[in-house]
């Protein structure tokens, strides 16, 4: 060991120029790692927060799940937070320009802090406190034309935001 320990310092103090320039190509090296590296973490934590702004911030999405299996899954250990969406029906929207589609389309939402979690993103007012409230979405004023007002009566149900 103690041989090549000699040989090794003593090809380098001889070829001086080629050890500077093996060292600084070994900087390089680790310099370019280290930023691509840095670069892909990045990238990765940008493409993460699109998601939850486009998508919202949810693990898993089930579809037509029965009400017994929403409760095996609300009482699942596992499960931290439960936000469901339901179809509640059409109601007919007055004043409606669109003949295709003159009503409007209305769900119901389990929790009042899901509006959080599933990217819905406010234009104008708040998201809603209690089950007597609404959000509209504003393609009801653009596709319907049917002009509408913040805390407007809507059907005895107060309108307090709009929604893209």
């Amino acid at each position: 060991m103690n041989i090549l320990n000699r040989l090794t310092i003593k090809n380098l103090t001889l070829n001086k120029k080629r050890t500077i320039v093996t060292m600084i190509g070994i900087m390089l090296s680790v310099a370019l790692i280290c930023a691509v590296a840095g670069m892909f973490t990045c990238f990765h934590a940008t493409v993460l927060e699109e998601t939850i702004k486009s998508r919202g911030y949810y693990h898993v999405k089930l579809e037509d799940v029965s009400s017994s299996d929403i409760n095996k899954i609300k009482h699942n250990k596992d499960i931290a937070v439960l936000n469901s969406i339901s179809e509640v029906g059409y109601a007919i929207l007055e004043g409606s320009t669109n003949e295709s589609k003159p009503y409007l389309h209305v769900y119901s939402v389990s929790e009042i802090d899901a509006f959080k979690n599933l990217s819905f993103q406010l234009l104008e007012g708040r998201f809603p406190k209690n089950e007597n409230e609404v959000v509209i979405s504003d393609h009801i004023e653009k596709n319907g034309e049917v002009p509408l007002v913040l805390r407007e009566k809507l059907y005895t149900v107060p309108v307090v935001a709009f929604c893209p």
